[in-house]
């Protein structure tokens, strides 16, 4: 990610070749991050808690599919940290599919490269393809007027909390 702003992840679009949900594939998405910079695959990152609906496929041709966060567990993408992508299979079989065209995000995000595993994630080789890849995300946005209410809030209740309690002290000490 680039120096600067946190962005909320929106979704991520992929061109898949062979995905069909019809006959039982299922993909699995995963975010790792990495904030010292230093990972080469993701077995260098830390796995995030994020999970994202599957879009449905009747076709085993070429296509974009948007996966998407689910919306109780927002994702947000921090300023300088390097994140990795790992799709995976847990039914069925179905992959990646090389694209004329290259990389893209909403922010101008530039890809460090690509690593694929033959061997279920154990060790991972370079891989210079270009994906068909969209990271679709927002600026994060913090509410500085909805925070001040609810700090305001939480000072009301101590106060209200501390009040109750002085007023049930059987010693009459106040």
């Amino acid at each position: 990610m680039p120096v600067g702003s946190d962005y909320v992840l929106e979704g991520i679009d992929l061109r898949l070749q062979s995905y069909n949900t019809a006959v039982g594939d299922v993909a699995l998405l995963q975010l790792f991050e990495d904030t010292a910079l230093t990972s080469t695959n993701p077995n260098g990152a830390t796995v995030q808690s994020l999970i994202f609906t599957n879009p449905p496929s009747n076709s085993n041709g070429s296509a974009i599919f948007a996966f998407t966060p689910d919306p109780t567990t927002p994702f947000t993408f921090r300023a300088s940290t390097r994140y990795w992508l790992l799709l995976d299979a847990t039914a069925g079989g179905f992959s990646s599919a090389v694209d004329s065209k290259s990389y893209s995000s909403d922010i101008g995000v530039t890809p460090f490269g690509g690593a694929f595993s033959n061997d279920n994630g154990t060790s991972y080789s370079s891989n210079s393809n270009r994906l068909g890849l969209r990271i679709r995300v927002v600026p994060f946005a913090f509410d500085g007027g909805l925070s001040l209410v609810a700090l305001g809030g939480l000072g009301w209740l101590t106060i209200r909390r501390k009040k109750v309690v002085k007023a049930s002290d059987p010693r009459g000490v106040s």
